[in-house]
C-alpha cells in the first residue's frame, strides 16, 4: 500500500480494492501485482488479466483435473510425448520410483553407458528444482566443472528417489540462442488455447533465457523473459524481479534484442501440432528448445504461469477467448479443474 500511495492514497486503495473485487473479481494480490491502482487502464482491459487465484476469466477451466498426472509427472509425460512421436530429448533411464534402476550398481551402469553429456530431472519437480547437468571428460564425471563421484551423486539424489528421476540426453540450442547465455538451455514458452471452431491456436510466446552460470532458464531462478515478434525477431528482455528492460544480458553482456531467430515458426507449428492429441484440454504451455536438429519439446504444462507475462504483454484474455470463457464474479466458484498448488481441494475440502 505504501508504494502504491504515490498513485492513490490508502483510503482510495481500500475503496478501489473493493470495487475491483465486485466488478472484475480481482483479488488484492493481483490488484497490486498488476498495478491496477495506477490510472490509465479501463475496466474492460483490466478484466482481461487472468490470475492464478481470482479474476474475471479463468483460462484453465477446460483442463479437467483427472488428466493432471499427464502434466505433473515427467515420466508419464515423456512416455506420452515419445509414444506420440513428438520430438523430445531421448530418455536414457528412469531411476527410482519403483523402476528398474533402483540400486547403486544399476545407477553406476547407467552412468557408464550414458553419453558424454546428460541431465537429471526429478519427475515431480516444478520451476527447474532438482535439474542437474552432467558431463564426462577424461574419465571424470563433472557437474558445473567440478568433479563428482557417482556414489556421491547417488546419495544426493535420495530425497527425490521415491517419485523417481529421469536421465535424459542433453539438448543444445542453435547458436544465436546459445550465445544469449551459455550455461543454460534457453527455451521458448508457447501457450496454446483451444477454440471451439478454430481448434488449437498460439496465443502467447516468448523466449526464456537463464542467468549467468545457471543451468535452467526458469523465472524462479531469475531467468529473463525475452519478447519475440511474430517474424521471429527478439525484442527487449525483462528481468522478472526488477521488471527492468534489457537489450543485453545484465551479467554477460550478450545481445538479447534485435536477433532474428530462424526456425521460430517451426517452434510455433510444433506447439500447435503437439496440442492436437490433447483434445480433452483447453490450454497448454509448451517449453520448446530450438536445436540444430529442429525444435524439441522439453515439457508441457497444463497450468503455465501467466502472471508475469501479463506484466510484459498486458492482459492475456483476448476478445475471442472472452467469448468462450465463463465470466465470473465474487460469488462464482472456480471449478475443480483448478490445477495450481494449494488449490486442488475445493471449498468443502474435497479433491
Amino acid at each position: 500500500m505504501r508504494s502504491a500511495s504515490t498513485s492513490r492514497n490508502i483510503i482510495g486503495q481500500l475503496i478501489d480494492l473493493i470495487s475491483h473485487k465486485l466488478l472484475i473479481n480481482t483479488g488484492p494480490r493481483d490488484y497490486y501485482f498488476f498495478e491496477f491502482y495506477k490510472r490509465g487502464l479501463t475496466w474492460e482491459k483490466k478484466s482481461r488479466y487472468a490470475s492464478d487465484r481470482y479474476s474475471r476469466y479463468w483460462i484453465f477451466e477446460n483442463n479437467p483435473f483427472k488428466y493432471q498426472i499427464l502434466f505433473t509427472d515427467k515420466y508419464v509425460q515423456k512416455s506420452l510425448l515419445t509414444g506420440l512421436n513428438l520430438p523430445t530429448p531421448t530418455m536414457l533411464a528412469f531411476v527410482g520410483g519403483g523402476g528398474a534402476v533402483s540400486t547403486l550398481q544399476d545407477f553406476r551402469t547407467i552412468v557408464e553407458r550414458a553419453p558424454d553429456e546428460f541431465v537429471l530431472k526429478p519427475v515431480s519437480a516444478r520451476g527447474g528444482r532438482g535439474f542437474r547437468k552432467l558431463r564426462k571428460s577424461q574419465g571424470l564425471l563433472l557437474e558445473g566443472g567440478d568433479p563428482i563421484q557417482v556414489d556421491d551423486l547417488w546419495l544426493s539424489l535420495q530425497p527425490d528417489m521415491n517419485r523417481g528421476i529421469l536421465i535424459e540426453e542433453t539438448a543444445h540450442n542453435i547458436e544465436p540462442i546459445r550465445r544469449m547465455n551459455l550455461s543454460s538451455l534457453n527455451t521458448f514458452r508457447v501457450i496454446t488455447f483451444k477454440f471451439p471452431d478454430a481448434g488449437w491456436v498460439p496465443i502467447c510466446s516468448y523466449l526464456k533465457v537463464g542467468r549467468a552460470n545457471s543451468v535452467v532458464d526458469n523465472r524462479h531462478d531469475g531467468g529473463l523473459l525475452v519478447r519475440i515478434d511474430s517474424d521471429g525477431t527478439t525484442g527487449m528482455a525483462v528481468d522478472p524481479n526488477s521488471r527492468s528492460d534489457h537489450s543485453h544480458h545484465p551479467e554477460t553482456g550478450s545481445a538479447l534484442a534485435g536477433i532474428h531467430i530462424d526456425g521460430f515458426q517451426d517452434v510455433i507449428e510444433l506447439a500447435v501440432t503437439a496440442s492436437a492429441p490433447f483434445s480433452q484440454m483447453g490450454i497448454l504451455g509448451w517449453d520448446i528448445a530450438l536445436t540444430p536438429g529442429g525444435p524439441k519439446i522439453i515439457e508441457v504444462n497444463a497450468s503455465p504461469a501467466v502472471d508475469f507475462l501479463q506484466v510484459v504483454y498486458g492482459g492475456l484474455v483476448t476478445d475471442e477467448m472472452a467469448r468462450v470463457l465463463t465470466p465470473r464474479n465474487i460469488f462464482s466458484r472456480y471449478p475443480r479443474t483448478y490445477m495450481y498448488p494449494n488449490h486442488l481441494i475445493d471449498r468443502k475440502g474435497r479433491i
